[in-house]
C-alpha cells in the first residue's frame, strides 16, 4: 500500500457539551478496541494504514480528531489547551458505543492525552474500571519541556499517579533512549506495570516521516500494526481488578514548549569531568590536557540529520576563530568509524571528531541534539545549547569565544 493512500473507514461525530469529536472507525469482529489520540504533530494520513491493519487482526481501532474539536492547529503548546473532561467523555462516549475492551493509543506529547484521559476516567467510573485495559504509547513524551542543560527535566504529574498497565514502544534512535529507564521508573511510581519493546534502527516519528529510510518504511508498513499488538497482548494479563489512584499531585502551570536556539550562559558554572576519546585517525584526546584554552564541544548521533549538517556549519565557525587558544571538538555517538570518514571527506573537517558513547551523554545529561558547551580555559561550563545552529558565523558566537580568550 502507497504511503497516504486512502483507506475508507466509518466516520461519526461524538457528542461531548456543545461540540463534536469525529471519529474515523476501523471496524473488527474482536473483542478489544483501541482508542487512538493524536499526537503533537496532528492525524497523519499514515495512521489509517496503520489502523486497517490492527483491525485485520481482530481490534478496532477508533482514530479521534481533538485539535479540530477545539479548533486548534496541532502543535506541542495546543495539546495542553485540551482538557482532562474532554478527553475522558471521548472515552465514555467510545465505551456506550461499543461493549469492546477499550485500550488506549498515542505517541510523543499525544501520550500526555491518552494518561490524562485514563486518569480523568477512572476516578468518574470506579465501579467500571475493568472496561479500560490501559495504555500503548510509542516514543512518549512526558517531561514539561527542556531544562538547562545539565539538569534532570520534571515529569508531568500524571506519570507518577497511572496505576493501569503501560507498554512503551520505543525507537532505538531517539534521544528519548538514553534516558529511557527514567520514564519506567516514575510510571512505576504511580503502580503501574510497564513492559517495554525497543524497535531498531528507526527514529522518532518514523510511522508518518515522508523522508525516511527504507529499514523505517519497511518497520511502518510491514511491523509497527504488529508492535502494537504486542504491547496490548504483553499487558492484557496486568490489567484485573485495579482500583484507581486518586492522588493526582499538584499541578504545575505548563510552559511553552520550546528550544533555546542560542548559548545560554550557566548561572553557576560547573566543571567539566574530563574525558578521553579517540578521533577517526586513532588519536586520543584527553580535555584535561587542553586547560588554557576555550573549548567548544559539540555532541550528536550519526543517525540524527541535522546534527550531520552541524559539521559543515562548525567546519565554516572554525575557519573565522583564531586557534592559537581556541579548540573545537566533534563528539559523535551511536555510530560507526565508517560513515563519520564519509562525513569528514563529504564536508572537509579539519576539526578532531571523536567517538564518544552513551555513557559519555549520560555523565553530562545531555537531552536533546547536537548538544553544544563552551569551557573557558580554566575548564569550567560557562555556555549550553540545544539544538541546530543556521549560522555560527554570527557575531554573538564569535563574542563570546571571544571574550573568554582574552580571560586570564
Amino acid at each position: 500500500m502507497s504511503y497516504g493512500q486512502a483507506v475508507n473507514a466509518l466516520t461519526i461525530n461524538l457528542k461531548i457539551n456543545d461540540t463534536f469529536a469525529k471519529a474515523n472507525i476501523f471496524e473488527s469482529a474482536g473483542n478489544e478496541l483501541l482508542l487512538w489520540f493524536p499526537s503533537e504533530y496532528g492525524n497523519q494520513g499514515e495512521y489509517r494504514n496503520i489502523a486497517k491493519k490492527i483491525s485485520q487482526f481482530g481490534v478496532e481501532v477508533w482514530i479521534i480528531d481533538m485539535f479540530a474539536m477545539n479548533y486548534l492547529s496541532p502543535s506541542p503548546n495546543s495539546i495542553r489547551q485540551i482538557s482532562e473532561f474532554q478527553i475522558s467523555e471521548v472515552i465514555n462516549q467510545v465505551i456506550r458505543y461499543s461493549s469492546k475492551r477499550v485500550w488506549l493509543f498515542s505517541s510523543e506529547r499525544g501520550a500526555q492525552l491518552a494518561l490524562r484521559g485514563l486518569y480523568e476516567w477512572q476516578k468518574k467510573n470506579p465501579e467500571n474500571n475493568d472496561v479500560l485495559g490501559g495504555a500503548v504509547l510509542l516514543n512518549p513524551n512526558l517531561f514539561y519541556g527542556f531544562p538547562p542543560t545539565g539538569l534532570n527535566p520534571d515529569f508531568l504529574p500524571i506519570t507518577s499517579v497511572i496505576n493501569k498497565p503501560v507498554a512503551i514502544l520505543q525507537s532505538r534512535l531517539s534521544k528519548k533512549y538514553y534516558y529511557i529507564d527514567e520514564l519506567v521508573s516514575q510510571l512505576k511510581t504511580g503502580g503501574a506495570k510497564v513492559k517495554m519493546q525497543i524497535i531498531p534502527k528507526v527514529r522518532e516519528r518514523f510511522h508518518f516521516r515522508r523522508y525516511s529510510e527504507d529499514i523505517e518504511d519497511l518497520t511502518r508498513k510491514k511491523h509497527l500494526h504488529s508492535l502494537i499488538l504486542r504491547g496490548i497482548r504483553d499487558i492484557t494479563p496486568l490489567a484485573k481488578n485495579i482500583k484507581p489512584n486518586l492522588n493526582l499531585p499538584r499541578v504545575k502551570a505548563l510552559p511553552n514548549i520550546g528550544i533555546p536556539l542560542d548559548l545560554v550562559p550557566l548561572a553557576n558554572p560547573k566543571k567539566l569531568d574530563d574525558f578521553v576519546l579517540r578521533d577517526s585517525k586513532h588519536k586520543f584526546w584527553d580535555t584535561s590536557k587542553l586547560r588554557g584554552n576555550v573549548l567548544l564541544l559539540s555532541f550528536w548521533p550519526e543517525w540524527c540529520n541535522s546534527c550531520r549538517y552541524q559539521l559543515k556549519k562548525l567546519q565554516e565557525f572554525k575557519n573565522l576563530t583564531k586557534s592559537n587558544d581556541f579548540q573545537l571538538l566533534s563528539i559523535y555517538f551511536d555510530g560507526t568509524r565508517g560513515g563519520i570518514k564519509k562525513l569528514i571527506k563529504r564536508y572537509k573537517t579539519t576539526f578532531p571528531i571523536l567517538r564518544g558513547n552513551i555513557e559519555l551523554i549520560k555523565q553530562l545529561n545531555l537531552r536533546e541534539f547536537p548538544s553544544t558547551l563552551i569551557i573557558d580555559k580554566k575548564g569550567k561550563i560557562r555556555y549550553a545549547m540545544y539544538g541546530s545552529v543556521r549560522s555560527w558565523n554570527a557575531d554573538n558566537f564569535k563574542k563570546i569565544i571571544s571574550n573568554l580568550q582574552r580571560e586570564k
